[in-house]
């Protein structure tokens, strides 16, 4: 794994603006859907408070709260999936450039020991196994690592004694 990410971690560099907007894009999403829960939580419980007391309460705030969470959540979401998938495939591209350059220092003897075919599949495997690193792992980490941060610290400035 150190060594995965020896290798890795000056290619991550370099994608680092479009991998960062990715992250930011998925932490908005991720907290527009927390807060797209607690305002449809508190507008089913206030409606049924309301209900049974005759009472009159205002349907369009928590209304216009729930839409606009729902549309941030799916401008963010489709961001997010346009910004990994780009930040992966520059990612991609370096790595392939870095190994074919590296491939191509090799002299012909150490290369022949394989054939051509069995080269080819086992480095569009590799590199290929490598496309889902970001968007499948680091990324749901990351942004469940931040989240819960911003949940704990949101807490912890709201419920001091908690």
């Amino acid at each position: 794994m150190k060594a995965l990410l020896a290798e890795l971690w000056p290619l991550l560099r370099r994608q680092r603006r479009r991998l960062g907007l990715a992250l930011l894009l998925a932490l908005v999403t991720l907290l527009a859907s927390i807060g797209l829960l607690g305002v449809s939580g508190w507008f089913i419980t206030a409606t049924a408070l309301v209900a049974g007391a005759l009472a009159t309460f205002n349907l369009f705030a928590p209304s216009a709260l729930v839409r606009g969470l729902a549309f941030v959540r799916i401008l963010a979401r489709y961001g997010e999936r346009v910004a990994g998938h780009a930040a992966t495939l520059g990612l991609l591209s370096d790595l392939r450039v870095r190994v074919f350059g590296r491939l191509l220092r090799e002299d012909a003897a150490r290369l022949a020991r394989w054939r051509d075919g069995d080269l080819v599949a086992r480095l569009a495997g590799d590199v290929d196994a490598l496309d889902s690193v970001f968007l499948l792992s680091l990324q749901p980490l990351l942004v469940g690592g931040l989240a819960g941060a911003a949940v704990v610290g949101l807490l912890a400035w709201a419920v001091p004694a908690a």
